[in-house]
């Protein structure tokens, strides 16, 4: 299985802070993968080194099969690179700000102009082509900037926090550029703390707290390492059955709450308190979610919420 990207026991100092430690990941080609973090977690101080704007103080990592301690400039023409900050130029317009990144990387008049028209179409931005780009809103920025990253044609697409502060409209047509790139064979290395936005993008994720990835695997994997949570009203001689049946009661006070792995679970369960004639007065499910994994992993959950298994 072909990898686009790995790294090395990646890790990085500043003075007495370790903000990355011992970072080994590998990255398929073709797929969105997403590194969720708390604030400070280390996401961009990683997304910098492998995009060769900052050097590991120990290990190193190869793109497209370039080391980016030894083969930096051969790494900066595979990658692209929206940052967190907006840095375009302000008194230029979308097409100047895009000729000027096109021309940085050699590319002729020609393929730029070409480029340009088939980015600012992606980006939705070509009858704004010729404005100033400080008239633009938040979101129309951030969409240039993802323009202006595929000016190379990249073969991965680093994007750190690409939805932050945008409106839930701006960031849906952000996710709808990110599935489209996915289609065109392009690699996306995402960094994100929208949990919704991670899972319904995401083909791998990894959690990253301190420094370090604490768990790696696709959002329907991770999810699975969390208990999904049956909440019943009935009589308290449901507590029994459900226990002789089999299933984990983890609360037997006033409703009776039930680990169960999948939602066919539930019909089995009403199926078979409605056979012991049982009423049951309230019923409520509580799916896992990517959040649930992430606050387990960094150790913010409630006393529930608890990882099955190692990670």
């Amino acid at each position: 299985m072909e990898h686009i990207l790995e790294t090395y026991n990646i890790s990085k100092n500043f003075g007495k802070t370790q903000a990355v430690k011992n970072v080994n990941i590998k990255i398929q080609k073709g797929i969105i993968f997403s590194l969720l973090g708390p604030n400070g977690a280390g996401k961009t101080t990683l997304i910098n080194i492998l995009c060769t704007l900052l050097k590991p103080s120990i290990g190193t990592a190869k793109i497209c099969g370039f080391d980016i301690m030894h083969e930096s400039s051969k790494v900066r023409e595979k990658i692209g690179l929206v940052p967190q900050h907006t840095n375009l130029y302000e008194d230029l317009t979308a097409r100047e700000n895009l000729i000027f990144q096109g021309k940085l990387y050699g590319l002729p008049k020609n393929v730029i102009k070409d480029r340009i028209d088939a980015l600012l179409d992606l980006v939705e931005l070509k009858e704004k082509a010729d404005d100033i780009v400080k008239t633009f809103s938040g979101g129309m920025k951030r969409r240039l900037l993802i323009a202006r990253a595929l000016i190379n044609e990249p073969e991965i697409l680093f994007l750190d926090e690409p939805t932050i502060g945008l409106d839930p409209q701006s960031r849906r047509r952000i996710w709808n550029y990110i599935l489209r790139l996915k289609k065109e064979k392009v690699t996306v290395f995402l960094t994100t703390h929208y949990m919704e936005e991670a899972d319904h993008l995401s083909d791998k994720v990894a959690i990253i707290d301190k420094g370090e990835i604490k768990i790696y695997g696709s959002p329907y994997d991770l999810k699975k390492l969390i208990d999904n949570i049956l909440i019943i009203e009935s009589d308290r001689t449901a507590i029994n059955i459900l226990k002789n049946a089999g299933y984990d009661i983890i609360s037997n006070d006033h409703k009776i709450k039930v680990r169960i792995i999948d939602k066919k679970e539930i019909l089995k369960i009403l199926n078979l308190l409605m056979k012991c004639e049982l009423e049951i007065s309230y019923i409520s499910f509580k799916e896992a979610s990517l959040e649930d994994v992430f606050l387990s992993v960094v150790g913010k959950s409630a006393s529930e919420l608890k990882l099955r298994g190692k990670y």
